[in-house]
């Protein structure tokens, strides 16, 4: 065993030289066994401020509404005044999930190297929006409150929900989180989130999908 004495900022354990006082970060191999020693309870959160989770709404139904009156709103706007356009349409509700995969890192399998594949199943805590302001083209999906609810094929270690503000929140988080030493994380949430269900996992079918007004107006009056 060997004791090293570290200051932690950050997120990051530095040590500093008592010779050249220079310091450095510590970097630990993953699976390493480490002993903390901290002066008070107070050297720690008692949750990791950057990953609180969102409170349980105690009216979801009314949360529905003010957020539909939210985008309602937007649009009205943009109606009386004159050269502007919004538009807002609803392509998921609260509680669907949508899926990701992060490939990262390698593993050594009959001498040959393999990325790692990890899948990731967000909830999401409030109706998706797809917006745009303009007449044609594709939407943007709006931010959302979601949860990374959990990791399916139980490749990590150790794992926690992340809560994040927008889809590309969702993937940023749980990348930096989990997989900081391979990498940045970004993008594109239209050709890397899939559909699918918490029953039946992540299919074929990517967001993208649902990207596009005129197919979700045709589905809408197909279903009436």
């Amino acid at each position: 065993m060997k004791v090293i004495s570290t200051e932690f900022h950050n997120g990051h354990f530095w040590h500093r030289d008592q010779v050249t006082g220079v310091a450095k970060r510590l970097v630990f191999h993953n699976g390493s066994e480490v002993v903390v020693t901290v002066n008070s309870d107070q050297d720690l959160y008692p949750e990791d401020p950057q990953n609180i989770p969102y409170a349980e709404l105690e009216n979801p139904s009314q949360a529905d509404e003010e957020r539909a009156a939210y985008f309602a709103s937007l649009t009205k706007k943009a109606e009386e005044k004159k050269g502007q356009y919004f538009e807002a349409l609803r392509i998921m509700k609260r509680g669907e999930v949508l899926f990701f995969q992060i490939s990262a890192g390698t593993v050594h399998t009959n001498g040959r190297k393999k990325r790692i594949v990890s899948w990731f199943e967000v909830e999401l805590l409030e109706d998706l929006y797809l917006t745009r302001k303009t007449r044609t083209g594709a939407g943007t999906v709006a931010d959302c409150k979601c949860v990374v609810r959990r990791e399916l094929d139980q490749r990590l270690t150790f794992f926690e929900p992340v809560y994040a503000y927008s889809l590309n929140d969702a993937y940023s988080k749980t990348y930096v989180l989990y997989f900081n030493i391979f990498g940045k994380g970004t993008t594109n949430v239209y050709t890397h989130f899939y559909l699918g269900s918490q029953e039946a996992g992540p299919s074929e079918e990517l967001l993208e999908k649902l990207r596009k007004f005129k197919k979700q107006e045709a589905a809408r009056a197909d279903s009436a």
